[in-house]
């Protein structure tokens, strides 16, 4: 009797103990359950410009085509002609988890071929254009496309560079070329951040547009696309046909002038004292590439922008015995397009390597 009391008593210590442990580990648990809950959710990242990771590079050949004519009295039209050429490597340095990429964007090369009556200034600028070779710049860009330079005084960094330590010529370019047009050089590859940009049913879209018109001054222009399907036999169009023109009215904006030694006419030789611009246009194309096997590419295989300006320009005096002319018109084409040939991935990617065909340019 005694030993059965004995065993009940530690049959109920035991359950006791058991259950204490039970409630124990649920209590535990709960208190687990509720610092799980208490902890903020890492953000989910959002996807880069076309998906494209820390590593991934592209290459850009981007070919500028300039016609220039003034008409002198007496004198049959004697148009100046120049290309410049620059293969630009862009490479993504850095991704936020906002999904900002920041590019390290270098000029692999550079050059200027030069055509007409050129003035000796004038084709010195092929030599100022080489030493852009090794230029590097840097360019934050959003998932959207949006691009801007980086915070702090990367443009007058810039600029340093591009005029070689040369604070007078610094100061030229601070009025030649200002931040605005740098960010329109180089931005236009993500004028289009997706794919599916290119539909049948896109809306459109704006997209600000600044260029410099030799030593006249600058044109900008909200530019707009639009959807222009060539879809043949009537077929419904798809994206593989599909291109975007683009369209705009640029606005003038002269140059400052004057007879200080870093004025935009001292640097080119040509001592022009007004400059009137009285018509302007822009119209310009997007085609769509004919390759599609990549999951992160551009969507689109070259752009093509051109721009038409006609005004009058008055020249002063170069020397004692000669006679300012009065106004002379002149009239300007250029042309300004970009190819993307070729994405290389990162090592970590299985894709390495994307050629897409460079076409010749379009005939004058």
């Amino acid at each position: 009797m005694c030993l059965s009391r004995v065993v009940l008593s530690i049959m109920v210590l035991m359950l006791t103990s058991l259950q204490i442990r039970v409630h124990g580990f649920q209590d535990v648990k709960a208190a687990a359950e509720v610092t799980d809950e208490s902890v903020p959710q890492a953000p989910v990242p959002t996807p880069p410009v076309w998906k494209l990771q820390a590593g991934d590079s592209f290459l850009v050949l981007s070919r500028l085509y300039r016609r220039t004519v003034i008409n002198f009295p007496d004198q049959p039209p004697a148009p100046l002609e120049t290309e410049d050429w620059q293969q630009l490597r862009y490479t993504v340095d850095t991704v936020s988890p906002a999904g900002d990429a920041t590019f390290s964007i270098e000029v692999q090369d550079a050059s200027r071929q030069s055509r007409g009556q050129a003035s000796r200034a004038w084709k010195a600028g092929a030599a100022d254009l080489q030493k852009l070779t090794g230029f590097r710049l840097w360019l934050q860009v959003d998932p959207e496309g949006r691009a801007a330079l980086p915070p702090g005084d990367s443009y007058q960094t810039s600029l340093q560079k591009l005029a070689g330590g040369d604070d007078e010529y610094a100061e030229f370019l601070r009025v030649a070329c200002p931040e605005e047009l740098l960010l329109s050089w180089f931005e236009r590859p993500f004028w289009l951040p997706r794919r599916d940009m290119i539909q049948p049913q896109m809306q459109e879209r704006t997209v600000g547009v600044v260029e410099n018109i030799g030593p006249f001054g600058l044109l900008r222009c909200d530019a707009v696309l639009r959807i222009q399907a060539a879809a043949p036999n009537g077929e419904q169009p798809t994206p593989a046909t599909i291109s975007l023109q683009i369209t705009g009215k640029p606005r003038f904006l002269p140059l400052p002038l004057g007879d200080a030694a870093t004025t935009p006419a001292a640097k080119v030789n040509l001592p022009v004292t007004d400059i009137r611009v009285t018509e302007a246009s822009l119209t310009g194309l997007i085609k769509p590439t004919s390759i599609r096997s990549a999951t992160a590419r551009p969507p689109f295989e070259s752009i093509l922008t051109e721009i038409s300006a006609k005004g009058t320009l008055k020249l002063a005096a170069t020397s004692a015995s000669a006679v300012a002319a009065s106004e002379l018109p002149f009239e300007l084409q250029q042309q300004r397009e970009i190819r993307i040939t070729s994405i290389i991935f990162a090592e970590n990617r299985t894709e390495r390597l994307l050629r897409l065909p460079v076409l010749p340019p379009e005939p004058q």
